[in-house]
């Protein structure tokens, strides 16, 4: 799996290492996008553009460099914590054609909690 860092979390409130630290307790197997951290791309859905469907071909060819990015690392699950890039990321990696789930940080953390 490979970990997407959301501006709103990254830039804007500094969590970097934090998800990675519970990704590496959780994954059997973890990769890093590059650039990743302060210095990832977009999502493309953000500024409220996840619900502009109008601007769908428009997001997912500006989505070509963190389809490439996905692409590079060869994980089949990308983890996006924020809900807008969530949403966003299924529709880039189908518009591209890659094979790769798109899943919540919250999500894994609830996957691998036993009862």
């Amino acid at each position: 799996m490979t970990y997407y860092d959301p501006c709103n979390m990254a830039r804007a409130a500094g969590y970097v290492e934090q998800p990675r630290q519970l990704l590496r307790s959780v994954a059997a197997y973890f990769t890093e996008m590059y650039p990743g951290g302060l210095k990832n791309f977009c999502c493309t859905g953000g500024s409220g553009q996840v619900t502009m469907d109008e601007l769908t071909l428009l997001k997912a060819k500006a989505g070509l460099v963190k389809a490439q990015q996905v692409k590079a690392t060869v994980a089949k699950c990308l983890i996006a914590p924020c809900a807008i890039c969530k949403a966003e990321l299924p529709r880039v990696m189908d518009f591209y054609g890659l094979d790769v789930e798109v899943h919540g940080l919250q999500d894994l953390v609830g996957y691998a909690t036993v009862l």
